[in-house]
């Protein structure tokens, strides 16, 4: 992301009015900007910030670590501890907004790590794919069944 002469991020650089204000505003009209801002308030207040020790997640991982000022990608070293990474790129451009700021390299980044991934698996395709965008993490799952206690109670959210 663009800086300021103080070395601050600069939105106003990054993008132009009609988009910034169009985001700003799709987390104001609706109220949003609370239930956006929980899963960083909810770690805080679980104590969430980090895995039990020993805790390893073997789905096959892949990470597009933009250089965010605010939440920096970890080191490959820390992740590798945690995580089966076997797609990491290190981004030249983006940060915190990465899918508004740079959409062609998260989406090429995510098409590249799903289709190394399916040639591997013999083209077999995922049942689910979950990215994370905002720090650019892929996992694959293979899908499971819940059991009748998880099943949906009619709920929406």
């Amino acid at each position: 992301m663009p800086r300021d002469e103080q070395g601050r991020p600069d939105l106003s650089q990054a993008f132009n009015e009609d988009t910034l204000l169009t985001s700003i505003m799709l987390y104001l009209v609706d109220g949003a900007f609370v239930t956006s801002t929980w899963m960083c308030r909810g770690r805080v207040l679980e104590g969430s910030g980090e895995f039990p020790a020993g805790t390893r997640i073997e789905v096959p991982t892949g990470v597009a670590a933009f250089p965010d000022p605010v939440l920096p990608p970890p080191p490959r070293s820390y992740a590798k501890k945690t995580y089966r990474i076997v797609h990491r790129t290190e981004m030249a451009a983006g940060g915190h907004f990465a899918a508004l700021e740079q959409p062609d390299l998260l989406l090429a980044d995510m098409r590249r790590f799903f289709s190394d991934e399916a040639s591997t698996k013999g083209n077999r395709r995922p049942h689910a794919a979950i990215g994370m965008a905002f720090i650019g993490v892929w996992t694959l799952s293979r899908g499971s069944r819940r059991s009748d206690d998880a099943a949906p109670r009619g709920r929406t959210t």
